[in-house]
C-alpha cells in the first residue's frame, strides 16, 4: 500500500454517474488507484445512504471508501459559519456533511492535499466560501481526467480515459434535459454574475470610465461623455442628495422628469425586497411595470421638451434606467428557467444602451445573450450570436472580446461536432496570433473561459483553455497568474 498522500471526499452523485454509465468494476479500478497514488476516500454516512446501488455493491463500497457519521449539530455548525459569510441559503443538510467531514479531515491531516469530487453547483459554491482555497473541488470528469493523467497502469489509463469521456456525455446531456430548473440555472446566474455588473451603478459613468481608458479611436461618438456634469447632477438629484444652488439651476427644465426617475427607482426597489424575499415572479412584474412606466416617459418626453440638450439629457436618464431594469429583468429570467424571454430582456437592455451610445455595455450583453445560449445547448443560435458579438467588437476595437467570442464560437463547433474542422482552423488561427501586445487579455481569456467550461461540465477544454493561458503567464514570467491556474489544473 502506498504512502498516503491524498485525500478524495466523494459526493454521491459520482456513484451515481458511475452506475448510470454502467461503468464496469468501478470500485476494485478505484481501490487499485488509491494503492498506486497514495489516494484515501471518504463519504459521509447520510451521503452514503443516497446512492441507491446493490447490496453487493454497497458491501464492496465500504471496504475501499471510509463512511463518517456526522452529526446534527456538525452540520449545524456548517450552516452557522455561512450564515456569517452571507450565505442564507445553504445546500441540502446531506450536502452540508461533506464539509463538515471535510474540514474534520483538514484538521487530522496538516498538511496533506483534500479533494471535494461533486458535480452539485450549490455544494461546490458553499465549500469555495467555506474553505477559502484550502480543499480542491474537483467536478466528476476533472477528477476521472486527473487519475487519468497520472495513474502508471496503461490499462487502468485507457479505462479511466473511457469512463471520463461517457461522464461528460453524461453531465452535459443530464444538464440540457432539465435546462429549465436548477442546478442549470444556478450556474447561468453565476455565470452573469461573473461577466456584467451593471445594476448597482450607473451603466453611463460605467462607459464614460470605459471610454477614458481606451487607447484607441472608436467609429462614432460616445455619448456618455456628454452633459457629464449635468447627468452627475440629476443623479445626485433622483438620489436626494443636497444640490447647490447653481447645481440646481442646470436642470430646472427636467426637475419633473427627475421627479418621475425616482419613481422609477422605487419599482427597482420593490422588485430587489422581492427578489430578497425569493419571490422572483413578484420581481419581475415589477420590473416590467418599471420599464412600461419608463417607455411611456420617454415618449412623453420626446413630445414636451423643445430643448434638445433637456431632452438628450432625459433620454440618456431614461434609456440607461431601462437598460439596467432589463439586465436585471433578465437575470430573473433564467432564475425561472424563461431562458426565452430573458434573450429578449438581454436584447432591449443591448438596445437602450445603443441608442445613447453606451457600446460597451451593448458589447457585454450580445456577449452574456453568447454564453446563455451555449449553456442552454441552443448552439446554432450561440454561434450567430458569437459571430454579432465578434464583429461588433471589431468595430469598437476591443480585442479582448474578439478573442473571446473566437474561442467560443470555436468550442461550440467542436461541441456539436458537425464542423470540427471549421473549429480547428479558428483555434489555429487563434495560435498564430501576435500575443505580444496582448498577453495579459489573452491569459484572461483563456483562464475565464476555462472557468465556463469547467462549470458546463467540458473538463478536457477547460483544462486546455489553462494550459494555454499557463504557457502564457510563464512566458512572460507572470508568477501569481502562473500559480493561479496551476491551482486550477490540480
Amino acid at each position: 500500500m502506498s504512502k498516503k498522500k491524498e485525500i478524495v471526499v466523494f459526493d454521491a452523485n459520482f456513484f451515481i454517474c458511475m452506475n448510470s454509465i454502467r461503468a464496469k468494476n468501478v470500485l476494485g479500478n478505484l481501490d487499485t488507484v488509491a494503492s498506486d497514488l497514495g489516494f484515501e476516500y471518504y463519504i459521509s454516512a447520510i451521503v452514503f445512504d443516497e446512492i441507491k446501488a446493490p447490496h453487493t455493491f454497497r458491501e464492496k463500497f465500504q471496504t475501499i471508501v471510509h463512511v463518517e457519521e456526522i452529526t446534527d449539530s456538525e452540520i449545524e455548525t456548517i450552516k452557522n459559519d455561512l450564515s456569517k459569510q452571507g450565505i442564507r441559503f445553504p445546500a441540502q443538510d446531506p450536502d452540508l456533511s461533506l464539509l463538515s467531514l471535510s474540514q474534520k479531515l483538514l484538521n487530522n491531516d496538516h498538511g496533506l492535499t483534500i479533494h471535494l469530487v461533486s458535480d452539485d453547483f450549490k455544494l461546490v459554491k458553499n465549500a469555495s466560501f467555506f474553505f477559502h482555497g484550502q480543499i480542491n473541488i474537483l467536478s466528476l470528469s476533472s477528477f476521472l481526467l486527473k487519475i487519468h493523467r497520472t495513474i502508471p497502469n496503461k490499462q487502468l489509463r485507457s479505462y479511466f480515459k473511457n469512463i471520463w469521456k461517457k461522464s461528460l456525455n453524461y453531465t452535459l446531456s443530464y444538464m440540457i434535459e432539465r435546462s429549465n430548473i436548477y442546478p442549470a440555472e444556478e450556474k447561468i446566474t453565476w455565470l452573469i454574475e461573473k461577466a456584467i455588473s451593471v445594476t448597482q451603478d450607473s451603466i453611463i459613468t460605467q462607459d464614460a470610465n470605459y471610454v477614458d481608458n481606451q487607447k484607441g479611436p472608436v467609429k462614432f461618438e460616445i455619448g456618455s461623455n456628454k452633459y457629464e456634469q449635468e447627468i452627475a447632477i440629476c443623479e445626485k438629484y433622483i438620489e436626494n442628495q443636497k444640490l447647490a444652488g447653481s447645481d440646481e439651476e442646470l436642470i430646472t427644465g427636467i426637475l419633473n422628469f427627475l421627479e418621475n426617475l425616482k419613481i422609477s427607482r422605487e419599482y427597482v426597489k420593490k422588485a430587489r425586497k422581492a427578489i430578497e424575499k425569493h419571490d422572483s415572479k413578484k420581481a419581475v412584474t415589477f420590473l416590467k411595470k418599471g420599464n412600461g412606466f419608463l417607455i411611456s416617459l420617454l415618449q412623453i418626453a420626446s413630445g414636451q421638451l423643445n430643448n434638445l440638450k433637456d431632452y438628450e439629457i432625459v433620454e440618456k436618464l431614461i434609456c440607461s434606467e431601462i437598460s439596467k431594469m432589463e439586465f436585471l429583468r433578465a437575470f430573473l429570467l433564467i432564475s425561472l428557467g424563461r431562458v426565452n424571454d430573458a434573450i429578449d430582456s438581454l436584447e432591449r437592455a443591448a438596445l437602450f444602451s445603443t441608442i445613447i451610445h453606451n457600446h460597451q455595455t451593448c458589447l457585454t450583453l450580445n456577449y452574456v445573450k453568447a454564453l446563455i445560449l451555449l449553456f442552454h445547448g441552443l448552439y446554432n443560435n450561440a454561434v450567430m450570436a458569437y459571430n454579432f458579438t465578434e464583429e461588433l467588437a471589431d468595430i469598437y476595437n476591443d480585442e479582448r472580446l474578439k478573442l473571446k467570442c473566437a474561442i467560443g464560437k470555436a468550442i461550440v463547433l467542436y461541441i456539436q461536432g458537425e464542423e470540427t474542422d471549421t473549429a480547428m482552423a479558428i483555434m489555429e488561427e487563434i495560435s498564430t496570433m501576435d500575443m505580444e501586445k496582448n498577453f495579459l487579455d489573452t491569459i484572461i481569456v483563456f483562464s475565464e473561459l476555462g472557468d465556463y467550461f469547467l462549470a458546463l461540465g467540458h473538463s478536457q477544454l477547460a483544462v486546455n483553455l489553462y494550459n494555454e493561458a499557463l504557457e502564457i503567464s510563464i512566458d512572460y514570467k507572470l508568477k501569481i497568474r502562473s500559480d493561479t491556474l496551476i491551482e486550477k489544473l490540480k
